[in-house]
């Protein structure tokens, strides 16, 4: 049996839409899996996955002895007003926060880059991340793949 549980979706840093990535699991033979997306649940009812089973997931990003920590959770409860939901929703605005540094860091940097840049490159994605950075630098120019 096939089972896949951490993938990402264009909610965080991957780069399908949930329905896409779910047609991609059942290409797979996948019979059992969970979408990982970083700081969102976004993805959660947007797609049918009646040839599996789904385990609502997560990632949570944070910092533990000043370090960058990914912690992944499963079997969570769904919805915007659960406790989680408002954790992650300080986590959404943390990420946008650093996506302001960021962005101000390299225009200042000689590299000019705007929050909207940043926020075309997550196709309306729920998590803004460094990666949606990655590629705004791309479409400018400044960098010739989301590695360097």
């Amino acid at each position: 049996m096939i089972v896949d549980f951490h993938s990402h979706t264009r909610e965080s840093d991957g780069a399908l839409a949930p329905e896409e990535l779910v047609a991609m699991m059942r290409a797979r033979g996948v019979r059992i899996f969970s979408i990982t997306d970083h700081d969102t649940m976004r993805a959660y009812g947007q797609f049918v996955a009646d040839f599996a089973t789904v385990i609502p997931g997560i990632e949570i990003n944070t910092t533990w002895n000043d370090n960058e920590v990914h912690v992944l959770g499963y079997r969570l409860p769904l919805g915007d007003d659960t406790p989680l939901g408002l954790i992650l929703a300080e986590n959404r605005e943390f990420r946008r926060t650093r996506i302001d540094r960021i962005t101000a860091n390299l225009t200042a940097a000689g590299y000019p880059i705007t929050v909207a840049d940043v926020v075309a490159q997550s196709a309306g994605g729920d998590a803004l991340g460094r990666p949606h950075v990655a590629k705004a630098l791309i479409l400018k120019g400044f960098a010739k793949d989301v590695q360097s």
